[in-house]
């Protein structure tokens, strides 16, 4: 009786953990990331984390110290003068200096790095005699000079100064001598210990606060800067051994919030920070909590698992809001999302969530694979509907929906049926026989719910399913009821409207891929329907692709909705996209959502408003709380550059390198850690006193630049970060490349004079005469054309300052000194003053700053012939700053000093901003056309337009490995002189490249040789060459070359050859095999089967004719009858007549009841989707394979059970045939093919272009796999 008990007990207790567990839900509004030894962390044992003013992470290890730049960890060591030893804290003071405090003070030295340069500081060992544990030290600086103080368990505060090291204990009137932290408040040091908080003045002044007055312990375990803008910005974050509290001005406000802190050990690190979404997260090396300070909710947080997670040794902070939480496991970094994650590994059923819904209560239901979880107030249950044993049915639940009068959730599973759960959990089901498939719930107007199904739709009436007499055989997937006459339905073969009252079609909408998922209805946005091929609304009667301001959609939608604040929701299959009615924006696994692949009846907007999103990796709940990162502009720190030899030059001075070292070779780093993964650069090198400059935008942390000139160059770099944002331009130090000594102006100066004086004596006596002459003549013509201007100039004094006053363009005179000397109206008009406040007044601060030095450089060359400017700027005019094109003529007295500048204005801010559009797209097309070539599976090589090598891809590169060699200066290889073209005739028509638009296209030539050097790695090969002139002008062209290895493809060619002849060989033979069966079967039918029909009518005669004993008789006639029957079914075996008048399907089915009836073995059938073949004599064969492998089955397999699995789409025909048997051993089977008929069933389904597959061990039964393309 006892052991009964048990037993149910047992039972009991299993079937509660199967069907329905409940589990505490940690929710996770984190992404996080893991770095260890596995991904490049030196050392997974880390104390303490920081970060520097250039935004480098820097770690204190068990075995030293270690940099990460978001690129790669670089360890610090006896290479740096730093010794390798354990480190246990991190500060980074005032002024920028990193101290790095050792665990075994009194045994190694402080470490600090101050202006690129380490430093070790030795502990005085006269002060303390007896080592003591340290945890933690803090900076500031007295008379600009460091003061340290570190704190010793139980033995207070170890201080040094000025070279002095000292203590502070209790005796000097410290409250307690165990410290547990310090926090340097504008110059004040703050310590929290366990009997309270000191504060230590500049002075040297302790002032004690304990909180027995509170009602709390006193014992303070960590201290940190509240940092809220709410807050003051003095107010400090306490944690005690169960209380957090704030500490402003010696008072103690105690937060509401229960818990208590597992304790580990007195030198065991406590970590407190506050994050800006509203976050706290505190912990120590066995836990780590987080409260979020809306709602005083605190919940545990879970790096990796629940069950396995320890605690945190720091926690940290960085300039972007990520939190490194640093372990004795690795560090894991933290990076807030607007999302609340659930997964299987804390509480879901499974991962994947397919439908969601919510009760009056507020309890949701998320639908799985093989079951459902439920969230209610932090907890989720679970409930499984699938049995361990049955492996053949689906038990999907594809949709649900709450009913709110009687807060009941109906579902469908795919082949379990519908069902019905209440609050409670309680279960019930719906299912009929006629069913196959469930697909979709829906509710009708008129407060009915209808399920549709593969045998149309049917109404759920008082626990039964009523069916409808429309929409068979339809897959749908949502449907919509906009009033009493209009519904739209959503198939896999397009939109369908129907009449809601009576049921009937109205009218099939096409696009150019009918898959549909979704469909939406709203009086803002009409109809939307979500399709494989992206989002469309139905306008003017028609489907037309619908995007959100202009902004392209071409993901799958799976499902839409609006939330309570009218965003539009879009499942895709790579995250959602949230259109606020202003911009689109996507969420993925990136951005913090559970998983990429949404499903079509898992977007659910809740009764507070919260939207859930359930994919294929969890469910994640919207919270709305997002940071503004454009806060947070990512930084970026150029490293310097690398010449040829692979020597490294710094960033911090110019660099002059020999003119033979002009490759050279840029290292920058973005130091943006939301997604280091993700940031992109923007690059430029620009030469100095030159146009020149080359940029583009690259994924890669380093930049190469070939063949640079002589002269001045600098570097620029900027960086953008996974959210878009970009950072400031970082400028390098001044680059020069040193000229050649030909180049030098003191060689060319010296050629040049060594000229001049071999011919300036026969010249010079020659060209002195003429040039008196010439002067003489020059002298009366000016003074001519000075007395005729002056006159002209006099009479026309008026008539020119009306012109100019009538001037739209800008007309101005400035002095030397550039104060205006005249303006006209059109100037005053646009800069809004009068012409008397700018008379006598200097344009130079109308001018925008940063024109200010270019506008300058320009008026230089008024200096010098002709005398005139072009100068573009920015002014600033009443109507802010505007662009201004301005050409300016200088007016020179007798001496050539300037008197006067002239100059004509004319606006072009629109041609600007044209401009710059114009720039930006040429840009992004490059990048574009960039990240093409890089991409494109051809090898892509630009020649001169002299034939030699100038650039080439990654593919080209990886076909001859050492396109560097041929490069300039090396000319050993032209295009026009390749070996392989001129032996292939292709002489003549390289030389038509030299006309525009000439182009040369070769079939495949193959490299019969390697003794030519540059193509020795494709010996063997076929290449196609195709060739195209490119010119950019009549002095400018190149060559492309774009190179297609076609090697495999014609070996590939020769294959299918011969595949098809099998094919064509195999389909011979089996419509051979057809033709005589067919014979065989009429001759069997109209000769032996109409004898035999004859000798039973003559039979009967004499039975009835004869009085005699019949017996012998009933014999002979049940002999012939059953003689008839087995003619009967061989003639059915040879050509079954049952294909071609009932189908494939129902043949089939014909089929396996005739073995259930002639063999004790249970043959099933499944048959998912509808199908149809191509053609009637297709399905033959395929009914051919399947009577065959059965033949096999009840011949060999000694099986109890049998079966045939059926799904088709519209592309392929999908079918399982298996049996519960023996099985067979691998070897035996490919061993004796013939004998189990196997090469019959392989050509058959190769005549279709299938594929088979077998899997069978012994023991284990016996499996045909097979796939046909329809």
């Amino acid at each position: 009786m006892c052991n009964r008990i048990k037993i149910k007990i047992l039972a009991i207790l299993i079937i509660t953990l199967l069907i329905a567990t409940q589990f505490l839900a940690q929710s996770q509004s984190f992404l996080i990331t893991k770095y260890s030894t596995d991904n490049g962390l030196p050392d997974n044992r880390v104390n303490d984390i920081a970060q520097d003013s250039l935004g480098r992470i820097w770690v204190a290890m068990a075995s030293g110290i270690a940099m990460y730049d978001g690129y790669e960890w670089i360890k610090i060591g006896k290479k740096n003068g730093v010794p390798e030893i354990e480190y246990i804290k991190i500060k980074i003071d005032e002024k920028g200096v990193m101290w790095f405090l050792p665990k075994e003070l009194f045994k190694h030295k402080f470490v600090y790095l101050k202006n690129s340069r380490w430093t070790l500081l030795e502990f005085s060992k006269k002060i303390i005699k007896q080592p003591s544990h340290c945890n933690t030290f803090e900076i500031r600086y007295n008379l600009d000079k460091p003061e340290i103080f570190i704190s010793l368990i139980n033995v207070g505060i170890l201080k040094y100064y000025d070279g002095i090291w000292s203590t502070v204990k209790t005796n000097d009137g410290l409250i307690c001598d165990t410290i547990s932290g310090f926090i340097n408040l504008q110059g004040e040091i703050y310590v929290s210990t366990y009997g309270g908080i000191s504060l230590i003045e500049q002075t040297g002044i302790i002032k004690n606060y304990d909180f027995k007055n509170y009602n709390v312990d006193s014992k303070i375990l960590s201290i940190a800067l509240f940092d809220d803008s709410q807050k003051n910005k003095n107010t400090l974050l306490l944690i005690g051994t169960d209380w957090i509290g704030e500490f402003n001005n010696g008072k103690l406000q105690k937060w509401n919030i229960n818990f208590k802190f597992p304790f580990v050990a007195m030198n065991d690190p406590c970590n407190i920070k506050n994050h800006s979404s509203g976050t706290v997260i505190f912990g120590n090396s066995a836990a780590i909590y987080s409260i979020n300070l809306k709602t005083d909710f605190l919940e545990k947080v879970v790096l990796e698992h629940p069950n396995s997670d320890r605690g945190a040794t720091a926690i940290f902070l960085d300039y972007e809001e990520n939190i490194w939480i640093s372990s004795l496991r690795g560090i894991y970094k933290l990076s807030y999302i607007p999302f609340k994650n659930y997964y299987k590994n804390n509480g879901l059923l499974e991962s994947e969530v397919s439908t969601i819904s919510e009760f009056n209560s507020g309890k949701l239901f998320f639908g799985h694979n093989y079951g459902f979880s439920s969230l209610y107030h932090d907890k989720i249950s679970q409930t499984n509907i699938s049995s361990h044993t049955d492996n053949k049915n689906i038990y999907r639940i594809l949709d649900s929906y709450h009913n709110k009068s009687e807060d009941l959730i109906y579902f469908v599973s795919l082949q379990k049926g519908v069902g019905i759960v209440k609050s409670n959990g309680n279960l019930n089901w719906i299912c009929s026989n006629e069913v196959g498939n469930y697909y979709t719930i829906l509710k009708t107007n008129h407060n009915k719910i209808l399920v549709s199904t593969d045998n149309g739709f049917a109404e759920i009436d008082k626990g039964q399913l009523k069916f409808q007499n429309y929409y068979k055989g339809k897959y749908v997937r949502k449907g919509i009821y906009i009033n009493d006459s209009t519904t739209y339905f959503a198939t896999i073969t397009g939109l369908e409207l129907y009449n809601s009252r009576s049921n009937i079609p109205i009218k099939k909408y096409d696009i150019e891929i009918n898959n549909l998922f979704s469909v939406f209805y709203s009086e803002e946005y009409d109809l939307l329907v979500g399709s494989a091929n992206g989002l469309y609304k139905l306008q003017n009667n028609v489907l037309v692709k619908f995007n959100f301001d202009n902004q392209q959609i071409t993901d799958p939608i799976y499902f839409i909705i609006q939330d309570s604040i009218q965003n539009i929701w879009l499942g895709t299959n790579n995250g959602v996209l949230k259109w606020d009615g202003k911009n689109l924006k996507r969420y993925n696994k990136s951005d913090g959502l559970a998983g990429n692949e949404t499903n079509r009846a898992a977007g659910f907007v809740d009764s507070k408003g919260n939207v859930w999103i359930g994919t294929d990796e969890g469910v994640s709940m919207y919270t709305g709380n997002e940071i503004d990162y454009s806060l947070y502009k990512p930084k970026i720190m150029i490293l310097g550059f690398e010449d040829p030899s692979g020597k490294l030059y710094a960033n911090d001075l110019n660099v002059s390198v020999d003119p033979e070292k002009n490759n050279l070779t840029f290292h920058y780093r973005g130091l943006s850690f939301i997604d280091e993964k993700l940031n992109s650069y923007q690059i430029k090198l620009s030469k100095v006193g030159s146009k020149w400059v080359n940029q583009f935008s690259t994924n890669s942390n380093s930049a190469r630049f070939n063949n640079l000139d002589y002269g001045d160059y600098v570097f620029s770099a900027r960086v953008k970060n996974s959210k878009g944002i970009w950072s400031k331009w970082q400028t390098s130090s001044l680059v020069t490349i040193r000229k050649s000594y030909y180049q030098e102006p003191i060689f060319q100066i010296g050629l040049l004079s060594l000229f001049f004086i071999i011919t300036y004596s026969a010249y010079s006596f020659t060209q002195q005469k003429k040039y008196t002459k010439k002067l003489e003549l020059a002298v009366d013509l000016r003074t001519k054309d000075l007395r005729d201007a002056q006159v002209e100039l006099i009479t026309s004094i008026d008539r020119y300052k009306g012109i100019v006053d009538s001037q739209t363009d800008l007309v101005v005179r400035v002095d030397a000194a550039g104060k205006f000397t005249f303006v006209n109206d059109a100037y005053c008009f646009v800069f809004g003053k009068k012409r008397e406040e700018l008379i006598g007044k200097s344009f130079i601060p109308l001018v925008h700053p940063e024109d200010m030095e270019s506008t300058i450089e320009e008026m230089k060359k008024l200096n010098e012939p002709p005398y005139r400017a072009i100068i573009k700027q920015r002014a600033f005019t009443a109507e802010g700053y505007r662009w201004f094109s301005w050409e300016d003529y200088a007016v020179h007295d007798n001496n050539g000093n300037i008197i006067e500048i002239q100059a004509v204005g004319r606006d072009i801010t629109l041609q600007k901003e044209v401009e710059l559009e114009l720039e930006k797209r040429v840009l992004e097309r490059t990048v574009e056309l960039q990240s093409l070539i890089s991409q494109s599976p051809l090898g892509i090589i630009t020649f001169s337009s002299d034939g030699y090598l100038l650039t080439f891809n990654k593919v080209a590169n990886d076909m001859f490995l050492n396109l560097n060699e041929y490069l300039p200066p090396n000319k050993t290889f032209n295009i026009f002189n390749d070996e392989f073209l001129l032996k292939n005739n292709y002489k003549e028509k390289l030389l038509t490249l030299d006309a525009p638009n000439g182009f040369v296209l070769t079939s495949p030539i193959k490299i019969d040789h390697n003794k030519n050097n540059i193509y020795s790695n494709l010996f063997n090969h076929e290449l196609v060459y195709r060739i195209y002139s490119v010119f950019f002008d009549e002095a400018n062209k190149i060559f492309v070359l774009l190179l297609d290895d076609v090697t495999e493809h014609q070996e590939s060619e020769e294959i299918s050859k011969r595949l098809l002849e099998e094919r064509i060989r195999i389909s011979t033979i089996i419509k051979t095999i057809e033709t005589e069966r067919d014979r065989i079967a009429k001759e069997l039918h109209d000769g032996i089967g109409q004898l035999l029909t004859t000798a039973k009518l003559k039979l009967d005669i004499i039975k009835m004719k004869s009085n005699q004993n019949r017996t012998e008789i009933d014999d002979a006639l049940n002999m012939l009858i059953n003689a008839g029957d087995e003619i009967r079914r061989i003639i059915n075996d040879l050509k079954p007549s049952d294909v071609e008048s009932l189908g494939l399907v129902s043949s089939i089915e014909l089929l396996c009841e005739r073995i259930r009836q002639s063999s004790s073995i249970n043959v099933s059938l499944s048959v998912s989707n509808n199908f149809q073949a191509k053609k009637k004599k297709d399905e033959l064969v395929v009914y051919r394979v399947i009577q065959e492998a059965l033949n096999n089955t009840i011949k060999h397999s000694l099986c109890k059970n049998a079966g045939i699995d059926i799904s088709g789409s519209m592309k392929e025909l999908n079918i399982c045939i298996w049996d519960d048997g023996i099985g067979v051993e691998k070897k035996l089977l490919n061993k004796k093919k013939n004998t189990f008929g196997l090469n019959n069933i392989t050509e058959r389904i190769e005549s279709l272009n299938g594929e088979i597959e077998i899997v069978t061990e012994p023991g284990k039964g016996f499996k045909y796999l097979i796939k046909i393309p329809l």
